[in-house]
């Protein structure tokens, strides 16, 4: 039996004196390897710790516990994903987003020069609502001009719309249409209408991924319309596109002339 002297030992992995019954039980720490070795007698056993395997490849990768408890890589997830469990295994997906509500923001434009029309295409069927938010102003003429919206490239008769416009010192104009090439949603200052002032619209689609009703929508919005002080705009109301197809694109456009650069068209969709 070895005194404590002789119980541990190390030294480099080369210098690992012979096994002998007469030291069984000897352990022996390899300072070059970082290895350890029990000595049983006839041969030295490495006893190291064999530690945590890293299955990790790409930053971001995650450790997972894989089949009965094993260390496996789960992939970085994709941007906006959250981690959550699904059938007993943690995966990467879309939030839920709470309790809802919440808005996330789709895609958004703002112009570097003038444009008569901006389209937003693409659009996921994976939100509950749409909200689509303008901050505008046209290009030529005076006294405000209408905003107009189409869907899916559609350019037939086959929109409608009731808008109230409210004018100041005017009075409150109602209007409704029907068999329309598009829907009007509000008005916009133009040309020589109080300068540097934009108009705002904000437009809200529920179930616009549904395949089931024609999409309606509501819409409302404020400008400064003639000149400076001289008649502030608001409007709201609702429209319909008469058709059961999912939106997958709005095409935002101006009655004339062009959206001028600066004028900001944001998308959202609502979890």
């Amino acid at each position: 039996m070895p005194t404590l002297d002789q119980a541990i030992v190390k030294g480099t992995f080369a210098s690992r004196p012979s096994p002998s019954a007469l030291t069984r039980g000897r352990l022996y720490f390899a300072t070059d390897t970082h290895a350890s070795y029990y000595d049983d007698g006839a041969a030295w056993v490495d006893v190291s710790p064999t530690g945590l395997s890293n299955p990790m490849t790409t930053a971001g990768d995650l450790i997972v516990g894989g089949s009965s408890g094993a260390p496996t890589r789960l992939a970085k997830g994709a941007d906006g994903t959250v981690l959550t469990m699904v059938s007993g295994s943690e995966a990467w997906a879309a939030p839920s987003g709470g309790g809802g509500g919440a808005l996330a923001q789709i895609a958004q434009t703002v112009l570097s020069s003038a444009a008569s029309s901006v389209t937003f295409s693409s659009i996921p069927g994976t939100y509950s609502a749409l909200r689509l938010m303008i901050k505008a102003r046209g290009s030529s003429g005076s006294n405000g001009c209408a905003v107009y919206l189409q869907f899916n490239g559609d350019t037939g008769s086959n929109y409608s719309d009731n808008i109230d416009l409210l004018l100041q010192g005017a009075g409150r104009y109602p209007g409704a249409g029907y068999g329309l090439t598009a829907s009007y949603v509000a008005n916009v200052p133009i040309g020589s209408d109080n300068t540097n002032s934009a108009g705002v619209v904000i437009v809200d689609i529920p179930g616009y991924a549904d395949t089931v009703f024609n999409k309606s929508g509501y819409a409302n919005g404020f400008a400064v319309i003639g000149a400076v002080g001289s008649r502030l705009s608001s409007t709201e109301g609702g429209f319909e596109w008469a058709s059961t197809a999912a939106i997958n694109s709005i095409k935002v456009l101006i009655q004339s002339g062009a959206f001028v650069a600066g004028s900001a068209f944001t998308l959202h969709g609502l979890e």
